[in-house]
């Protein structure tokens, strides 16, 4: 209720025919009718009790409460709108200030209502109700709704006067920095605080807001790794405290604080330690949090100095301040438990580090989870807790020790997949694998130690390698590959996908607003988590209905893949395949191998020896002026010698081990920088270089059928109907001719207009040129082919990939239908339904690697929109090698080829047809690359060459017993 009974009691002294109640979102006062003769005592009545409200509110705020409720339904009385829009804004405020975020929303509510309805319609109304409106969505963390009403307040700005809201306005600016610095977005919420800053106009209202916009965009830059600016805003900030008259200790703390943060960061530590103590000298922080936080600081310094002792002395004093804070159900307590039991671990006090680390997993597990800073932290205390048991287990030669690591870390790794389901945004996702690779690592690590020990079954040990493996390679794209086919096979009606997004939704906003209020508003926390229980409940009654009726489309949607090892390997065996997946750690890079009857496992020190040989090669394969430049002796001896230390060093063992006599085709795996590595170009010995005949090099293309995979659940789940192709629209193939381009200067790629043209008729399909090439046209017409080609130059941005990385297309002849570029993000909305797209587009293959997702490329766009298979490439393609390869790669893929077969054929036979040796180095041939499914494509009405033959030679027979029959006949009739 809006009124509780005791204020009901405080106004029948006032107004003895007056009864509150609450309807819906306003309050009403009843009895109005029976003293409309007294409006004017009314009126008086009302300018008395928002005089003493006013004067209230801040010493007062429970009394101010009851003389503005008080206020609003004298308003009723006099009927004057104005004051009752006053009245329910002053309440708003007042209940956002006591953390009544639920009912400060509906007074902001109805009083915006009440402004709208009435014959007001005043700015300086609505401008007031909309930011009430925006903080309460900032303190339940709805942070995108928060922007939305914040941002409708600067929409009046023109309408209100500038010297009375001038504050307001600032605060309005600050507020929605505040919220992008909350979602990540630091370029917009730099945006933002700049303007709260340039809002100040020296008057002291607006001054403590000034000085809290300095020290958030201290914080954006130095989240944006510009130390210097941060240091030199904080440096501003405290140059204004000193210059102001009021007690700013508070503020100076926090200055000090972050000063303290950045010089840590940057490895300043004697600064930093002098910078924390003074947050602790000046005492200002009758919480104690931020006295709490700060010890918390030194004690990580002393840690990464390697003073223990006075480190945990430190976190234990923290811990106790933050358990008369916040209870040891908190967040901040149960990390600080786990950083403090990692500390004793560090000094053996190993019956300490053990208790405070089962104490604060039990916390952890009965804690409900909000966000991704909460989830990041439970994982790395369980990883704490693994690594603990681990070395306990070393040490001790302990089995049970190892097999509760595995435990926890298996615990850990589990969360993630929940955590993972549980975000919608990719974003929020992506951030979330990247933190977590020492705990994937460590999961490795652990399986690998139990299969050595022969604690668990090798091959189940293997198996559990494998999965881990996968949980780093382009999670997103599984996602989103999953939920695609999910919807593909399954049917599931539109209401219950939609009725699926929201319960989700629902989900995620209780789970922050039941975290955000938790310590502040029990008896809304409590709301909230039953609505979290509610909501889940929900989500548990619809995937039982989904089970039972969509069984298909649950089990692709929510069930996450392994990877049947038996069922892989048959196939390997009958295909003569391997495969070899990599795992980019921060102290290892491991190697999996796996062959039709045998499986492997290494691991390499992260030393930086591989990066740099990779470095070295790819420079020496992608770069013309390289080799063909002064130095050439030196590039050569260069591109022999990283290209056999790089085999020697990333696969000779493993398919030593595997057996290189049983393996025809090899499908990599990447990780990390070897994302980049064109692997049919390493080099199996390192012969020398007759005059630079580059041909004559043992490449690794000429003993296998190398493919890529972005990872081993990509190509393992495809059906055999993935590879059928109906009679309908079997090619479309796309090159731009570049007239009256507008973007940027580009040449013309005279190879690229017959490379399709051929493509085309070898395919029986369209071989779109010219004007007709545009990006809009390829929007319409793409989804309809089964195989795509694009012969086009691309641009590729390593920090923007999503919306500066582009295929450059033709403008359309009416100029104005499209912009020519098709970006990365664009890719992603569009379903293509192609079985092979082949992109001879300069560097499609290549683009900005994530931690957790790969590279962010253009052909990995063209997987997320549906793509199993795709051909790429990994550099500026030289433009008539590469339509001399592509051309060949169709004819051979028409006969019935494997597509990782039919690129090698391709460029074995450009490598043994080509007449000037300088022309056989990789640079020319080496940088196009298979990628996903390498099975061979099922044309319908056949027309391959041996197909036609047997189609000849029978006819020639059915001919020739024909005449036969015939003058067999003449001959009876005569």
């Amino acid at each position: 209720m809006l009124l509780r009974s005791t204020y009901f009691l405080n106004l029948l002294l006032v107004l003895s025919l007056v009864s509150i109640g609450v309807f819906g979102q306003g309050i009403s006062c009843e009895g109005k009718q029976a003293v409309k003769m007294h409006k004017e005592e009314a009126y008086q009545a009302t300018e008395a009790s928002f005089q003493k409200g006013t004067k209230l509110k801040y010493s007062s705020p429970q009394e101010s409460i009851k003389y503005f409720e008080q206020a609003y339904c004298l308003s009723e009385i006099h009927e004057d709108a104005s004051w009752k829009v006053i009245a329910l804004i002053e309440l708003a405020r007042i209940h956002l200030r006591l953390d009544h975020f639920q009912l400060s929303l509906e007074l902001a509510r109805e009083a915006r209502k009440v402004n709208e309805t009435s014959d007001l319609t005043r700015p300086d109304f609505a401008f007031s109700a909309l930011s009430v409106l925006g903080k309460c969505h900032m303190n339940l963390n709805m942070l995108p709704e928060a922007i939305d009403y914040l941002k409708q307040t600067l929409a009046l700005q023109r309408n209100l006067d500038r010297e009375t809201f001038n504050n307001h306005i600032q605060t309005s600016y600050y507020n929605i920095g505040k919220c992008y610095v909350d979602l990540g977005d630091y370029s917009h919420a730099a945006d933002y605080l700049q303007k709260a800053i340039l809002q100040y106009n020296g008057e002291e209202l607006g001054f403590r807001t000034y000085l809290y916009s300095l020290i958030l965009m201290a914080r954006v830059s130095h989240y944006n790794d510009d130390s210097a600016k941060a240091l030199l805003l904080l440096d501003q900030a405290a140059e204004a405290c000193e210059r102001s008259e009021q007690d700013l200790s508070s503020v100076h703390q926090w200055i000090h604080y972050f000063r303290g943060v950045v010089l840590q960061q940057n490895l300043v530590l004697h600064q930093a330690v002098e910078e924390f103590t003074k947050v602790i000298d000046l005492n200002a922080d009758p919480s104690q949090t931020l006295h709490a936080k700060t010890k918390l600081r030194i004690s990580e310094l002393y840690r990464d100095n390697g003073q223990f002792d006075e480190a945990a002395s430190l976190m234990e004093s923290s811990l106790a301040h933050l358990e008369k804070i916040y209870g040891n159900q908190h967040r901040t307590t149960i990390i600080t438990r786990s950083q403090l039991a990692s500390l004793q671990a560090d000094l053996g006090a190993n019956d300490l580090a053990e208790q405070n680390f089962n104490r604060a997993t039990e916390e952890w597990i009965n804690l409900p989870v909000d966000s991704f800073q909460l989830h990041e932290e439970h994982l790395l205390a369980l990883e704490a807790m693994g690594a603990f048991y681990f070395k306990k287990g070393l040490n001790n030669d302990q089995e049970e020790d190892l097999l509760e690591a595995q435990r926890i870390i298996h615990l850990a790794t589990h969360w993630l997949e929940q955590i993972r389901s549980d975000f919608i945004h990719d974003e929020s996702k992506r951030l979330l694998l990247a933190r977590v690779i020492p705990i994937l690592e460590m999961a490795l690590e652990i399986n690998h130690e139990l299969i050595s020990r022969g604690i668990i079954e090798e091959g189940a040990g293997f198996a559990n390698m494998f999965n881990i493996t996968e949980r780093n390679k382009h999670a997103l794209l599984q996602d989103e590959l999953r939920e695609t086919e999910a919807l593909k096979f399954a049917s599931i009606p539109d209401h219950l996908l939609q009725q699926e997004k929201e319960i989700r939704t629902a989900m995620a906003v209780a789970r922050q607003s039941y975290f955000k209020s938790k310590n502040s508003q029990p008896e809304f926390a409590e709301a909230q988590l039953e609505r979290l229980l509610d909501e889940q409940e929900e989500l548990n009654a619809l995937k039982t209905k989904l089970v039972d009726e969509y069984p298909d489309y649950y089990e692709l949607r929510y069930q996450l893949p392994e990877v049947d090892f038996d069922k892989l390997q048959t196939k390997l065996l009958a295909e003569q395949g391997a495969i070899v997946e990599f795992f980019w750690g921060h102290s290892f890079v491991y190697i999996l191998g796996l062959s039709g009857n045998k499986r492997y496992f290494t691991k390499l020190p992260q030393d930086g020896s591989i990066e740099a040989l990779t470095s070295q090669f790819n420079q020496q394969l992608s770069d013309a002026e390289v080799f063909q430049g002064e130095n050439k002796a030196e590039a050569d001896s260069l591109l022999l010698t990283a290209g056999h230390q790089l085999y020697q060093v990333l696969l000779k063992e493993t398919l030593d081990s595997l057996g290189t006599q049983d393996i025809k085709s090899l499908t990599i795996i990447p990780d990390g920088c070897l994302a980049s590595l064109p692997f049919s170009a390493l080099l199996s010995s390192n012969g020398s270089l007759p005059v630079h005949n580059y041909a004559g090099l043992d490449y690794l293309v000429k003993q296998y059928e190398i493919s890529y995979a972005f990872a081993l659940n990509t190509i393992t789940d495809l059906s055999p109907e993935d590879n059928e192709l109906s009679a309908d629209n079997v090619f479309g193939g796309y090159a731009p001719s570049y007239q009256g381009i507008k973007n940027i200067n580009v040449g013309k790629l005279s190879g690229a207009l017959s490379e399709v043209q051929n493509a085309a008729k070898i395919m029986t399909g369209d071989a779109i040129t010219g004007f007709q090439a545009s990006e809009s046209n390829f929007k319409r017409q793409a989804g309809e082919y089964q195989i795509l080609q694009l012969a086009m130059h691309a641009q590729l941005d390593s920090k923007d990939p999503l919306y500066n990385s582009f295929l450059l297309f033709n403008n359309a002849e009416s100029s104005n239908e499209d912009n020519d570029s098709l970006t990365i993000a664009e890719l992603y909305q569009m379903k293509l339904k192609a079985k092979l797209a082949v992109l001879s587009a300069c560097n499609s293959g290549s683009g900005a690697y994530r931690t957790g997702e790969g590279v962010i490329s253009l052909s990995r766009a063209f997987a997320y929109a549906g793509c199993p298979s795709l051909v790429s490439s990994q550099w500026v393609l030289p433009d008539r090698a590469s339509s001399e390869i592509i051309t060949h790669f169709f004819r051979k893929l028409k006969t019935g080829a494997r597509k990782s077969e039919a690129l090698r054929s391709a460029q074995l036979a450009y490598l043994q047809d080509i007449q000037d040796p300088m022309y056989s180095h990789p640079y020319y041939w080496a940088g196009l690359m298979p990628i996903g499914n390498m099975e061979a494509l099922q044309f319908a009405n056949d027309t391959s060459d041996e197909q036609a033959a047997l189609f000849f030679f029978g006819a020639l027979i059915l001919s020739f017993v024909g005449v036969r029959i015939f003058l067999q006949r003449r001959g009876s009739i005569a």
